[in-house]
């Protein structure tokens, strides 16, 4: 009984600093300014009640000032957001273009190439969306066991038999395949999934457009693949496209600081 005792005592010890400092700097200032507010003449000398917010209510340059506050916040904020983020949006889906050869390039695309891309692009989203709040209830390596459980299975389907029969005995076969499961699928999933318990799902959409740029970079220092010029232009589309969307999202914090303060 008496070792918690002086566990609390000690509690409290380190407590009363910080609650005498909060209580001078922030607490007894705070209620005096409120009770301040109910007096009138030099000093305040005088108990007005409410008079003064009844005075503030009816000033025109108070209904101004809430009013341009309220427009900056309700308009400014979010259009502002908005463009960021479709600015980014664009600059980076031209900077894939660009990197890939679709455009400047000798790439060329089919209609069915260009339905398959987006039907994968629309299943991607449709896992950064739902991982997004299944790690609200889930830790994100359960998320990526049954992503790759049902993945697994699915690929099965796609199979052929035959062809593996025959490719199995290169042993190229296996180095490639420990590839592309562990360097070029698994850490990338880890990765990404871990990375949407801190990032939005558009935001973290986007960033991960930085894959073409990282693709195309290993092929030229790897594999002495060309750097044209197409695919310098994509890079920094790619690039600026993240960096104004990081820049967007500070703004805007900034601006949300800056109302609160006043």
């Amino acid at each position: 009984m008496k070792l918690k005792k002086r566990y609390a005592l000690t509690g409290v010890s380190f407590t009363l600093p910080f609650l005498a400092g909060f209580a001078l700097l922030y607490l007894i200032p705070f209620l005096w300014s409120i009770q301040k507010t109910f007096t009138a003449g030099a000093g305040g000398i005088r108990f007005a009640g409410l008079q003064n917010y009844a005075d503030l209510f009816r000033s025109a340059a108070f209904r101004l000032a809430a009013g341009n506050t309220f427009r900056f916040i309700a308009v400014g904020v979010p259009l502002l957001m908005a463009l960021s983020f479709l600015l980014a949006l664009a600059l980076s889906f031209a900077g894939c273009a660009l990197v890939s050869g679709i455009v400047g390039g000798d790439t060329s695309v089919s209609a069915v190439g260009l339905l398959l891309g987006v039907g994968a692009g629309f299943c991607y989203a449709t896992y950064t969306i739902f991982a997004h709040y299944g790690l609200a209830h889930y830790d994100s390596y359960t998320m990526i066991y049954w992503t790759f459980l049902v993945a697994g299975i699915g690929s099965l389907f796609f199979l052929n038999p035959t062809e593996l029969a025959a490719a199995m005995p290169d042993s190229r076969l296996w180095l490639g395949t420990a590839g592309l499961v562990l360097i070029a699928t698994v850490l990338p999933y880890i990765f990404y999934t871990k990375g949407l318990e801190g990032v939005e799902s558009g935001k973290a959409s986007i960033i991960a457009n930085v894959e073409p740029v990282v693709a195309a970079l290993t092929g030229v220092v790897f594999f002495h693949e060309t750097l044209s010029i197409w695919t310098l232009l994509g890079v920094a589309c790619v690039l600026g496209g993240v960096i104004l969307l990081a820049k967007g999202d500070d703004t805007c914090k900034e601006s949300h600081s800056s109302t609160a303060s006043t």
